[in-house]
Parts: structure tokens; sequence; C-alpha cells
């Protein structure tokens, strides 16, 4: 009987429309963001369980506008968002009728946010994938049925499929937190038999950061942490970095540790250098706006991304030391951290004019390289097989922090 795996060199339609999204948005949102103390507040602050419920009263949504969520976030640059249909607290933003009374559709917004979601997210184009906990603090099953609360998930996920067939995948979290049989084979069919296309992915938290499971999962994870290569013997997997625009998943009233535009858009480009994706967190407020702050550092990145649209959708075509090469559809391209701002030296730290890149193995012989921003030409040279290219700095009146130029090749 002829087999149906894929070859090692091919890639899921599924796994290569992911991994060409390149970037996403993660948005964390739930009755801890009007708490305003980060997504484990249940568990970590001394809040008890009365005053917690309470709280679902003041979770009225009255500023979520997903509409505008999904036109900002595609405006910037991303082209996938993930929205927390369940965390921890067991809260579901969904109908789960049949299922659990505990959802946004009985209390608080009464309102169906992931069918909010879902639909945006359709009208602009963007990949909606659903997080979902495995973890549960609230459902009485998982501490005292195990078994039986599997199957209080799965019916969840199944609802998930069945309710909204849009959905683009599934990004699991909490498996991490015990070495139970988590019967994932049979989670991932409830998928699978539904949404065969939907990607899978189960994050493997702080700890042990890309590692492979089971068979169905669909993209590896790095949870905060710098990614690598991906060794996945017999499937081509996806990869992806999730980061945070502070120390919080959840809106932190009291968080102001933000980080700069120079190191998200940094660790942004990076990731293609693994062919990975970035996930950035950036939570909403407990009425479901974005803060000042946050719009500002979505704004930041969607200025880099308008400048070279195309590079979070390529793919690394060389890598040999701190700068690297993309490739899409043909085309190759330079990356290049690292470089200053031209201008006199009164005004501007004197940091030389560039700097020069050094390539021993570039597999290929090159006619020109050209900035993408203000199409200036670099120059370079050739001793043997060793590529050396002059990176001038940034015009005075801009910075990028990333440059990125064209490369055309013999």
């Amino acid at each position: 009987m002829k087999s149906t795996r894929p070859k090692m060199t091919e890639i899921l339609t599924r796994i290569k429309r992911f991994r060409r999204a390149g970037l996403g948005l993660f948005l964390h949102y739930g009755i801890y963001s009007v708490i305003g103390r980060g997504e484990w507040a249940r568990k970590l602050c001394p809040i008890g369980e009365d005053e917690y419920e309470a709280a679902i009263g003041r979770f009225t949504c009255a500023r979520l506008d997903f509409d505008a969520i999904c036109k900002n976030a595609f405006e910037n640059g991303f082209r996938y968002v993930v929205f927390t249909a369940r965390h921890h607290d067991g809260f579901s933003l969904y109908d789960t009728e049949g299922i659990s009374e505990y959802s946004s559709l009985n209390y608080g917004p009464r309102r169906d946010l992931v069918g909010e979601f879902v639909g945006a997210c359709k009208k602009y184009g963007l990949l909606p994938i659903v997080y979902h906990t495995t973890v549960d603090w609230h459902h009485p099953l998982y501490q005292n049925d195990f078994k039986g609360y599997l199957g209080y998930l799965r019916d969840s996920v199944k609802r998930l499929c069945e309710s909204y067939p849009d959905i683009g995948g599934f990004w699991f979290d909490g498996t991490w937190e015990r070495h139970d049989d988590w019967q994932e084979d049979l989670l991932y069919q409830t998928i699978r038999s539904r949404l065969p296309e939907a990607i899978i992915i189960n994050n493997t938290g702080l700890n042990e950061l890309g590692r492979t499971g089971n068979p169905e999962i669909d993209s590896v994870t790095f949870e905060r942490g710098k990614p690598k290569k991906i060794d996945s013997p017999n499937k081509i997997l996806a990869g992806e970095m999730c980061d945070v625009v502070n120390s919080h998943w959840g809106i932190a009233s009291g968080d102001i540790d933000y980080k700069s535009a120079r190191y998200l858009i940094e660790s942004m480009i990076d990731c293609r250098r693994y062919n990975c994706n970035y996930l950035l967190n950036v939570p909403l407020e407990g009425d479901g706006s974005f803060s000042h702050i946050n719009l500002g550092l979505l704004e930041q990145i969607g200025a880099w991304n308008r400048t070279y649209p195309f590079a979070m959708r390529a793919l690394c075509y060389h890598d040999e030391g701190k700068d690297f090469f993309i490739e899409l559809d043909g085309e190759i391209y330079l990356v290049v951290f690292g470089l200053g701002v031209n201008g006199d030296e009164n005004v501007i730290k004197k940091n030389g004019r560039g700097k020069t890149l050094t390539f021993e193995r570039f597999p290929v012989r090159v006619k020109e390289i050209r900035y993408e921003d203000n199409k200036k030409e670099l120059p370079f040279s050739y001793e043997g097989n060793r590529l050396t290219i002059f990176a001038e700095n940034f015009d005075y009146g801009s910075n990028m922090i990333v440059r990125i130029a064209k490369v055309k090749t013999e």
C-alpha cells in the first residue's frame, strides 16, 4: 500500500500558509483584565474566589471592537491573530451552551467574543487562531476526575470547530502543568476530523523550548526564548517565538517594564533566520481597548513593516553571522543589524559611516545590492568566493533599526 505521509522535502499546505504569515498578534483578554494584575491574578495574587467572581460584573467589554483591532493589526503588518477563547481561569469567551454556563454569553458582557473575533479576522484577511487552555482552575473535574475533565475539554474544542468553521488554528497551553496522559491523540483528532486545515500548536512552555511532540503538532514554540533550528525527522514543522511587550501576558497596570522598539523589531526579523514566526502579545485593557503605549508600539512595528512589507513573509536563504539573507518568491534580500545614523560629529555620536560585512560561503555571484528604503547602491567585492559588502548607515533623519537591501544575482 502506498504511503500518504508527506516526504520530508514536502511541506503541508497549512504549515506553509502559517509560516508565510510570519507575524502574529497575541491578545490576552478575560476577567483578569479588569483586575489589571496579570493573567495569573487568580492564582498568584491574594485574590479570593468570591472577589474574582465578583469582577465578572465589571467585565463589560465596553470598548472592545474587534473590527478596529483587526484593522490595526493588518495595517501594521500582522497576518494572524491569536485570541484567548478560554484561559486558565476556565471562563469561556464563546458559546458553551449545554457544556458549561461559565461563559461571556451568560455573564459579564453577554457577547460571543470568539464569534466577533473570527468574523473580524475574516474581514481583514487575517488567520484567526484561538488560544485554549488545557489547565482549568475553575472546573471541579480538573482536580477530581481528570479523565472526565478531558472529555469536557474535547467537547469544548468540538464546539469551537462546529460553531466557528473559519477558525484557522488552535493554540493550546497548559499540558506542561501535569504529567498525566492528556489523551492528545483524541484532542487533536477532534480538530482534524472537522477542520483538517487548522494549525495545531501546543505550547511547551518556558522550560522546553522547541520541543517536538505529537505528530499532529504543526509548529513548535519558543516562549520568550530565542528560536533555534527545528529538528523534526518526520515532518517539516513551523516554529514560533511568542513574546510579551512587558512582563505579563494579561494587562498589569503596575508593569511599566516595556520593551523598546529596537528589541521588538530585532527579535521579530531575527525569527526569520530560523524560518520561525514572531507572535507578539499586546494585552487589552479591562474595557477591551489598547493603551496608548501599546498603540504606539504597534505603530512602530507597522512603520518598519510598511518600509519592508515582504520581510516577515520571507524565509532564510543564507545565514553566516549576525547579518543574514532572506528569500521570497525568487528575490533575495540582505538583512543588516546594528547600523547607526550618518551626520555631523557635533550632532551624531561618531560611529563611522557604516560597517563591513563578510560572507565566506555565499552560494551565488552578486550583481547588485541596493537598499529598499532609499534605493542607494551598496559597494561590494569578491576575493575568491568571499563576498565583502559595505553597508552604509542610515541617512540623517531616519533609523529603521534593521535595514533591508535587495540583492540581484548573476
